[in-house]
């Protein structure tokens, strides 16, 4: 039978959670059938390994894993790109999971679409408190194929779910667009959203929620610490966006989505150093470097992120913190902050 979708589960020392989100694959076999799973051990010390393995050898037609030195998330992505034999290719980090009820209806409307991108609903969920706040395209019609001026059109309700979490791309398609990500760092996953996606034909958009994100871990990327400490690394991947972008190439809709995506790249690099860096002085004076520099490369962006920039610096002047915004993402509050900022 044909496989629909290929899920990548890139896995560095994911003991602790990795069976959970291997568990929410499994499925009625009729479904199992249409899915693979292949979970890339990224040179991990712990158990991850032995874990790929005991589902690989439980359900043979539906997990496999690919074992692997360490090479940083875009590598495990990039592998699992290679191999896939889905019509379809989705990332599920191994420290989340996904709606397993929800498997089925995705796998149907995969078998019954061309789009070269898909969007479905997800969830943030807290690992402390468990509050659950829901991601939801809002704006298009869903469940009916449409283009990226229609979603550009919708403006941010429709983009909000252009996210690592949100999408999955036909794996033709995504080979196609001839661009690994990234290896050996993090952040990635924005190139991920934007390059595929700014150049899809067709997207469809499901009224479905599917993915379900785990925040509020201290040792996550997006943590505040590790932003801070890996600012550098958000640079590198800020500047391979701002590159590709500046090649040109690109439709009309499709250059004003990269513009949308580089304009949260650039607001994560000022939140990070002006709410998140305990160095506030430092914090500052980087953040202006980076809008010095913005203005000086990208004129249409620097125009884009001056309202947001100046809500930021409003924020950092009060005395906001990491703490401040981790709360607000845990609360619905956190949408509306970031409708002001669009």
């Amino acid at each position: 039978m044909e496989k629909l979708l290929t899920v990548a589960v890139p896995a560095y020392n994911a003991q602790a959670t990795l069976e959970k989100c291997l568990n929410s694959f499994v499925c009625a076999p009729e479904d199992m059938a249409r899915l693979e799973v292949i979970t890339v051990n990224d040179g991990s010390a712990d158990g991850t390994l032995d874990i790929a393995r005991e589902f690989a050898r439980r359900w043979p037609g539906t997990f496999g894993f690919i074992d692997k030195p360490n090479g940083g998330h875009g590598s495990g992505i990039n592998a699992a790109a290679a191999a896939a034999a889905g019509r379809y290719f989705k990332v599920v980090d191994a420290d989340d999971w996904v709606v397993t009820e929800n498997l089925p209806a995705l796998l149907g409307a995969l078998a019954r679409t061309e789009a070269d991108a898909v969007l479905t609903h997800y969830h943030t969920v807290h690992m402390q408190t468990g509050a659950r706040v829901p991601f939801r395209t809002a704006g298009v019609a869903l469940g009916r194929p449409c283009t990226l001026d229609d979603l550009m059109a919708a403006g941010s309700p429709a983009l909000i779910c252009c996210t690592f979490h949100g999408l999955c791309y036909r794996t033709a398609f995504y080979r196609g667009c001839g661009h690994r990500l990234s290896e050996g760092v993090f952040y990635e996953d924005q190139e991920y959203a934007t390059i595929p996606l700014a150049q899809a034909a067709g997207v469809l958009p499901l009224d479905l929620f599917f993915y379900e994100y785990m925040i509020g871990n201290a040792s996550q990327s997006v943590s505040d610490q590790n932003q801070v400490k890996r600012i550098g690394q958000l640079e590198q991947v800020y500047g391979a966006l701002d590159a590709r972008f500046r090649r040109g190439g690109l439709t009309p809709a499709g250059r004003s989505y990269f513009l949308y995506k580089l304009k949260e790249s650039a607001m994560g690099y000022y939140t990070t150093m002006l709410l998140k860096n305990p160095d506030r002085r430092g914090g500052r004076a980087a953040a202006r470097a980076m809008r010095r520099r913005i203005a000086a490369e990208n004129p249409d962006l620097a125009a884009l992120t001056r309202r947001p920039y100046a809500i930021i610096l409003l924020l950092h002047d009060l005395g906001a913190s990491g703490r401040t915004l981790d709360a607000l993402r845990a609360s619905p509050l956190y949408l509306r902050l970031r409708a002001m900022m669009h």
